[in-house]
């Protein structure tokens, strides 16, 4: 029974490493954003990381260059313009006509600025922006019961007068016949 139990507590404390290990938080080095949004948030002076949200959100080359030209000529954030898109599904010549833009020249001002940007490809890409690296929290000290008084022992350290226990010498051991 013995044997068992302590198969069966093995087995567990192993599956449980295991499993831990599995949802450690894995940081990255990779500079985030795709080489085509990096350019794009640094010649229009944008954070990457909402440049970067776009992307996640499934939004193309094209729809974001959009969305940015859109939101300069309005002076508003682009990301107005992404939430209207998102949520609403508004088309983007709505979003031109909202902002008074000539939807055909928006579109060819989209068209050579996308090209430019390709062009550039992975060549003299700007400054890399990382991935916040996540701070472990720090554990909380642990605090006794409301009326529960400290333990009635003292520490070790805190009493100088207690010596400890020597240790008996280890037993001789005889090799079975």
């Amino acid at each position: 029974m013995t044997k068992r139990l302590a198969l069966f507590a093995l087995l567990f404390l192993s599956a449980g490493s295991v499993c831990a290990d599995q949802f450690a938080p894995e940081v990255s080095t990779d500079p985030i954003g795709a080489p085509f949004f990096r350019h794009l948030a640094y010649d229009f002076g944008l954070d990457i990381r909402d440049v970067v949200k776009l992307e996640r959100h499934g939004f193309g080359r094209g729809e974001t260059v959009t969305l940015v030209l859109v939101a300069k000529a309005t002076g508003t954030s682009f990301k107005e313009f992404a939430k209207r898109r998102l949520k609403d599904q508004v088309p983007l010549k709505d979003l031109a006509a909202g902002a008074k833009l000539d939807y055909p020249t928006l579109l060819k001002n989209v068209r050579a600025i996308k090209e430019g940007i390709e062009a550039k490809g992975d060549e003299n890409l700007p400054p890399p922006v990382f991935e916040p690296t996540p701070t472990p929290e720090p554990r909380r000290a642990r605090r006794g019961k409301k009326g529960e008084s400290p333990s009635p022992l003292p520490s070790p350290a805190a009493s100088p007068s207690l010596t400890p226990m020597p240790t008996p010498p280890p037993s001789p051991v005889v090799p079975a016949p």
